[in-house]
């Protein structure tokens, strides 16, 4: 109705966002994932950052969730193309990754 223009819906906008990236979501990705280029994962990232909008009015579970994904992503595209980078950082930035990925999927089946 007219009356509601100033509310947010919470649980319609983090529905948006997980429908918008179910698919890149799916569990059965999450090895997938791991194995993406710097690039790949740089475009991932903002793939996601494009749907923030919806995780930021979204539930908060979902908006500090997909905020953590999006670090997640950034961090191991950084550590992939960094010579530098230990196999213990880039085994640590993996696992940030897949809990990062879980959580989400986690905020999400709460709002279904």
């Amino acid at each position: 109705g007219l009356g509601l223009a100033g509310c947010v819906d919470h649980d319609e906008n983090a529905r948006e966002f997980c429908a918008k990236n179910e698919s890149l979501l799916q569990a059965e990705r999450d090895d997938a994932e791991l194995e993406k280029s710097s690039a790949e994962l740089g475009d991932t990232e903002d793939e996601i950052e494009n749907t923030m909008r919806n995780a930021e009015d979204g539930t908060r579970s979902l908006r500090l969730a997909a905020r953590d994904l999006v670090d997640a992503y950034a961090e191991l595209a950084d550590l992939v193309d960094d010579d530098e980078a230990t196999e213990e950082e880039l085994d640590e930035a993996e696992a940030e990754l897949q809990d990062a990925r879980v959580d989400v999927r986690a905020a999400c089946s709460d709002v279904e």
